[in-house]
């Protein structure tokens, strides 16, 4: 279980940290982007703890989930092209994500 819910959250924030960097050389909302990269990285400790057994992982990963959801939802209201059902589904899999931390 330990290994799916790492191997999980490792593909989605490898994938939110991907399109952040790829998106911020192009778009004038920077800060919305620079938070992504940030939720994916704390996304990364929060794996790399789980690696190591620490009681904390899953604080890490909440933090980042969060951070990553909230600049997500910026960057859609701010280019006004805000897609609720996919926000919502990102939201889901961040919470269940999350709750798997929290147990394995």
């Amino acid at each position: 279980m330990k290994t799916v819910i790492c191997i999980a959250s490792l593909i989605c924030s490898g994938l939110h940290a991907f399109a952040t960097l790829t998106q911020i050389q192009k778009s004038e909302h920077r800060a919305n982007h620079i938070w992504m990269l940030i939720g994916a990285m704390a996304v990364l400790a929060g794996v790399v703890l789980c690696l190591l057994d620490h009681t904390l992982d899953w604080l890490a990963a909440l933090a980042g989930y969060i951070l990553i959801a909230y600049a997500a939802l910026q960057n859609g209201r701010s280019s006004q092209n805000v897609h609720i059902g996919h926000h919502v589904i990102r939201m889901l899999l961040f919470a269940a994500l999350s709750i798997g931390f929290f147990f394995v």
